[in-house]
């Protein structure tokens, strides 16, 4: 069957609907806008694009966890990883950690026409922490090991580094 995505979407579609120019701000994801902006005290005015990553990747990732996926190195589960990684470091730079209420509010929205969110709300939350919570881990270390080959260096914590790269 020949098919041709004109890239419609949705939240697009809905968009032009509700005759709004921005799709975060249409009544199935401004809520979830509204619980970025409530977790980390920070308004969507000023931190468009940050949001708007947060949204669109829990969405995502909320939708592949349902269906079974699990974050991994291959295939969907890597897909899935990247999403809540890059959703977790836009709302840690918004000085925020707080995933849950933002969580809730995608299966509140999305639940309505889509009741496996909620019937699976419990799985997809852990599915979704657990890989936040291991990725911490892996900065931590990752941090750790930075400062330890730093201080080979002589260099303290709080000092200025400039960098360079040579390319051979």
């Amino acid at each position: 069957q020949q098919n041709v995505d004109f890239g419609g979407g949705l939240e697009r579609l809905l968009a032009a609907v509700e005759n709004k120019s921005d799709m975060f701000q249409t009544s199935l994801l401004k809520p979830v806008i509204d619980a970025i902006e409530k977790a980390t005290g920070k308004q969507y005015e000023s931190e468009q694009n940050s949001m708007r990553i947060i949204a669109d990747h829990f969405v995502a990732a909320t939708f592949l966890a349902n269906v079974g996926v699990k974050p991994s190195n291959k295939e969907q589960g890597y897909i899935l990883r990247r999403l809540i990684r890059r959703a977790h470091d836009s709302l840690q730079n918004l000085g925020s950690e707080n995933i849950e209420l933002i969580f809730e509010s995608i299966v509140e929205q999305y639940g309505q026409t889509d009741p496996e969110l909620k019937t699976g709300y419990e799985e997809i939350k852990n599915t979704i922490l657990e890989e936040e919570q291991g990725y911490k881990r892996t900065l931590g270390e990752a941090k750790k090991l930075i400062e330890r080959e730093l201080a080979t260096q002589g260099v303290k914590t709080g000092d200025e580094l400039k960098g360079s790269i040579e390319i051979s």
